[in-house]
């Protein structure tokens, strides 16, 4: 998942997960919302995208999910010294 922040830029803590799912599951993504850079400057990221693909760093696959947006549910699960931290989950079909 790659999370870009107000000024278009890839956020440090875009990250990868892997597993076996079959076309047509329904699963569900989580994850803390940065807030921060890695040198430290505040920032808010305004979208995310979601890549899926049957093998690591081939993505055939890509979902846009802006914040706000229906279907992206987030909530404060605590703090830093750039304000509250979220936690972030929706739910997307296996193509």
């Amino acid at each position: 998942m790659q999370a870009i922040d107000d000024r278009g830029q890839e956020s440090p803590d875009s990250n990868e997960a892997s597993g076996n799912l079959a076309s047509g599951s329904v699963v569900t993504l989580a994850w803390t919302a940065p807030n921060m850079t890695l040198d430290g400057a505040c920032t808010f990221v305004d979208s995310y995208r979601i890549k899926l693909g049957t093998t690591s760093g081939s993505y055939s696959h890509s979902v846009s999910v802006n914040v706000p947006s229906q279907g992206l549910s987030c909530t404060a699960s605590g703090s830093n010294s750039c304000g509250s931290v979220e936690t972030c989950e929706t739910q997307l079909v296996i193509p």
